[in-house]
């Protein structure tokens, strides 16, 4: 397995756990985005954030 397919492996495994588990879901990501606002309609970089579950759930 070369040095891409190891990251990429444990990039999705890292998504499924984050989109599901109690500390990210249920406690960590709510408060950022609350703490964040509605910002709908605006661009928003969603830089070294993991795989995106945040600029996904900040549109909707």
């Amino acid at each position: 397995m070369d040095l891409w397919s190891a990251y990429d492996e444990m990039g999705c495994r890292y998504e499924r756990y984050a989109a599901g588990s109690a500390y990210n879901a249920h406690y960590d990501r709510p408060a950022v985005l609350a703490t964040l606002g509605p910002v709908t309609g605006q661009r928003v970089l969603d830089a070294a954030c993991g795989p995106g579950l945040y600029a996904e759930s900040s549109g909707r």
